[in-house]
């Protein structure tokens, strides 16, 4: 995967927007009712470029005072936009 603004593919949910957080491209994912935000974001490698590539994705959950994980590491855009689908499916 390159590690790019758009990375996530047409064919799959789009996020609501995209975000560099260090040096790594993060999709945003909001909850429509608890308006949480989950970032599925690129894993770099430690000095990576921001344009480099990589091959672990990370879900995170966005709290008030930091990001905390909510998935394993994952190494599929399909499966880490799965999580997402479902953690947003969750009701309130």
């Amino acid at each position: 995967m390159k590690n790019q603004h758009g990375f996530i593919p047409k064919r799959y949910m789009q996020p609501d927007y995209y975000r560099l957080i260090f040096n790594g491209w993060c999709a945003v994912y909001i909850h429509p009712q608890t308006r949480t935000a989950y970032h599925l974001q690129l894993k770099p490698k430690p000095w990576a470029r921001a344009d480099s590539t990589v091959s672990e994705i990370e879900v995170l959950r966005q709290d008030k005072d930091c990001r905390r994980p909510v998935s394993r590491i994952l190494t599929t855009i399909k499966s880490a936009v799965e999580v997402v689908d479902r953690l947003l499916s969750q009701p309130k």
